[in-house]
């Protein structure tokens, strides 16, 4: 009875530690190139759609991830900073749902925490869901994220100008790497 126990500890260390190793290793991403100098205002381009409600919005995840980063800077405590560092966002557009990849650089090796978003409207408002994620190559079911909930939670109050005026557009559609916003009613 004994040795049965062994072995199923040692069948359980052996899962954790290929669960460690699998987590540690970064996601590959694929993101097209940008042409340079393709910085958008995302707030002004919304906020004019939302006034004028003529026309549809279409953004590319290239132009997207572009536009974001510029914003978007990460700082950590100084206590944290000298081993790890914040190196930016990727936004993957698929077919109705978003894949937002942060990269961090920690010990100067990449580390990425990834989750799965779609966004659907009921009623007058719209509702986000997460739908899962991964720590590095290891998906993980959405609750597993909670740690990293601060972290999406600080990016969401960066870019709130930008959620505000999303949400106020009539039609939200995710489709293959592109967002297309339609503000007519």
């Amino acid at each position: 009875m004994k040795f049965l126990l062994h072995i199923v500890l040692l069948l359980l260390l052996s899962s954790l530690a290929g669960a460690a190793w699998v987590a540690h290793r970064p996601e590959v991403l694929a993101t097209p190139e940008t042409p340079p100098g393709r910085v958008i205002d995302l707030a002004d381009q919304l906020r004019q759609a939302a006034i004028k409600r003529s026309a549809r919005l279409e953004w590319s995840d290239a132009v997207l991830n572009t536009s974001l980063n510029a914003r978007l800077s990460g700082t950590l405590d100084d206590s944290l900073s000298e081993w790890a560092q914040f190196n930016g966002l990727t936004l993957n557009l698929r077919e109705s749902t978003a894949h937002v990849v942060t990269q961090w650089s920690v010990f100067g090796k990449t580390r990425t925490v990834s989750v799965d978003l779609d966004v659907t409207r009921e009623g007058d408002t719209f509702q986000v869901r997460v739908l899962g994620g991964a720590y590095g190559r290891l998906r993980v079911m959405r609750g597993l994220l909670r740690p990293m909930t601060p972290t999406f939670e600080r990016i969401a109050s960066i870019f709130e100008p930008e959620i505000g005026h999303l949400f106020k557009m009539n039609q939200i559609e995710i489709q293959e790497g592109k967002l297309v916003l339609d503000p007519r009613f």
